[in-house]
């Protein structure tokens, strides 16, 4: 029997929460996914396990040998492990800043989440700007990694405002050298705004690049300059340069239900015409544009066996393909997120860079605090709001195999038109999936670490 399902522990014999499952090969795992450990087992240690999660049996009534196997596996003996819990805030203080630098954007894509426009609309100030990285860079003083973490990122394209965000990127250095903390930038961008010079100055200055990119022809026509030209020429010349510098990037694949069975159609295609070693592939959420345009996401399926295909291609190749579900096994949280840090141009902060302006949907439920001409206030009450909507808030998730790497999913995939939360979410099915997919990867690649 395929338990995709958390075995749920009434008698309290088992030290830590357990889920089992068969693999492709038909053998049995079992996944501890608070501990982040997963394992082969036979089928008597397997038969074991349930009956002991189920009250059947004591640990003393199971053998020997089978004992010592669960001690040693962390199933069996020492405290329970507890379960994440989303505790409230006294105080807001946060070490990431995302960055909204505009909400004018050059291209037209059809399926923008903040159905972002070319008309050009004020951006940032420095001052809102500055008071955001002083803010961050403050916090993460006082903390024991001393590591500070900025994103510029679009309501619109961030490299339309290049003269800012390169007046940024030299204030969050300079300002950090000063505090002796540590920094990193990241970039989300469409790529049709830089150059070869701008490529030179971002392998200087700026740590991570997520170029979005849906990189067969007539997908990437789905984002294409907003009078229509196609960008697809101009993105491959931007991923060869960026490789060629040695910036450290991926690709960022927004996949519609057009596009969801040829993600090893797009390997392949990277491998052939550029030097690219990294796409994540992500789900097209029904949000913003997409809504009016008619634009659907991928069946979950397809999307599963597309990613496999995709993933195994991209092993042969050298190209690592992930998306934020297959990396679920990293995650062990009650919550997919925390608040973001997220600073509009006007400096609005909302608690996900998706709610950026008053009419996207769900926009009051994300405003937790604006910049009042000083500093930050934040109404630590909204705060504590936002974030104690968690993996407790669906009682889908008590059952779920993947709850505790889930973490309910984004809550912006459960925000309805008119605000209001979903129950269900609309990609589960996916990711118990690629939960499973990823845990058997992880075992076998163990496997062979082991062997060698």
């Amino acid at each position: 029997m395929d338990m995709r399902s958390a075995l749920r522990d009434g008698q309290g014999v088992l030290s830590t929460e357990v889920s089992i499952f068969d693999g492709a090969d038909g053998e049995a795992i079992v996944h501890l996914p608070l501990k982040g450990r997963a394992f082969r087992v036979d089928e008597r240690v397997r038969r074991n396990v349930e009956e002991l999660a189920a009250g059947l049996r004591a640990p003393d009534e199971i053998g020997d040998d089978v004992r010592e196997v669960l001690h040693r596996m962390g199933i069996l003996g020492g405290e329970r492990t507890p379960e994440p819990r989303t505790p409230p805030l006294q105080e807001f203080t946060p070490l990431e800043a995302t960055l909204i630098l505009t909400e004018s954007c050059n291209l037209g894509c059809t399926y923008c989440y903040a159905s972002a426009l070319p008309k050009k609309s004020p951006p940032m100030s420095e001052e809102i700007a500055r008071a955001a990285v002083d803010l961050v860079l403050q916090n993460a003083s006082k903390t024991e990694q001393n590591l500070a973490l900025f994103r510029y990122i679009g309501g619109g394209e961030p490299t339309v405002e290049w003269n800012l965000l390169k007046a940024i990127t030299e204030y969050i250095g300079t300002t950090s050298r000063e505090l002796g903390v540590r920094y990193q930038i990241r970039l989300i961008t469409n790529g049709t705004l830089l150059t070869p010079d701008r490529v030179a100055w971002i392998k200087e200055n700026i740590q991570f690049v997520t170029l979005s990119f849906d990189i067969l022809p007539e997908l990437q026509a789905q984002r294409a300059y907003a009078n229509g030209r196609s960008t697809h020429g101009k993105l491959l010349d931007v991923v060869r340069e960026l490789a060629d510098n040695g910036v450290a990037f991926h690709l960022r694949t927004t996949v519609s239900a057009r596009g969801a069975s040829r993600l090893a159609e797009m390997v392949a295609f990277i491998h052939e015409h550029t030097a690219a070693k990294s796409i994540r592939f992500e789900p097209m959420a029904e949000i913003g544009r997409s809504l009016e345009q008619g634009m659907a996401k991928p069946l979950q399926q397809e999307f599963v066996d597309s990613f496999k295909e995709a993933y195994e291609l991209g092993r042969e190749l050298g190209i690592e393909i992930t998306c934020k579900m297959f990396q679920n096994t990293l995650r062990r949280s009650s919550r997919f997120c925390n608040a973001e840090f997220s600073v509009t141009p006007e400096g609005i902060v909302s608690g996900c860079h998706r709610y950026s302006r008053e009419e996207h949907d769900g926009y009051d439920l994300f405003r937790i605090g604006r910049y009042d001409g000083q500093r930050f206030q934040f109404d630590i009450d909204r705060v504590n709001a936002l974030r104690s909507i968690d993996v407790h808030s669906f009682a889908e998730c008590t059952s779920c195999m993947a709850r505790w790497n889930c973490a309910g999913g984004c809550l912006s995939a459960r925000v309805g038109r008119n605000g209001e939360i979903s129950q269900k979410g609309p990609l589960c099915d996916l990711t118990r999936d690629l939960l499973v997919f990823s845990i058997e990867q992880q075992v076998e690649d163990a496997n062979v670490e082991r062997r060698g």
